[in-house]
């Protein structure tokens, strides 16, 4: 059987080089999971899920099919060492998070977050 043996300072070479690469796929698999997630009646929330840099998208929109490309938009723009922001600004949000909907489980979008939080922390840990 081959072993393989990783060292530290190999990993920490690369999660340096590729941190804005790590960081915008652990973000966009929770953008994916969000809007997989989203309870859906005319699917306008689905569609107002968003991403930006540096300062939060306060839009909203009146589509009802989401669009991933668009939505994920602001992720592609991320640098390292920048803040990024995941959101959906339509008023029922809140409510939907903490269980007005029975298609979704109460807390789902705080599940994602947190999820997010322990990758990112993963690869904080290797630097």
């Amino acid at each position: 059987m081959a072993r393989v043996i990783f060292e530290k300072t190999k990993i920490k070479a690369i999660v340096n080089k590729n941190g804005g690469k790590f960081v915008r796929k652990i973000v966009l698999d929770g953008l994916r999971q969000v809007i997989r997630q989203s309870p859906v009646d005319t699917g306008r929330f689905k569609a107002n899920w968003g991403s930006s840099v540096g300062t939060m998208d306060a839009s909203t929109t009146e589509d009802t099919s989401a669009n991933f490309g668009k939505q994920s938009q602001g992720i592609s723009q991320y640098k390292l060492g920048q803040t990024m922001f995941l959101h959906n600004n339509l008023q029922y949000a809140l409510p939907l998070e903490y269980g007005s909907s029975k298609q979704a489980a109460k807390g789902w979008i705080r599940n994602t977050a947190l999820s997010m939080q322990r990758k990112l922390n993963q690869i904080k840990d290797l630097i």
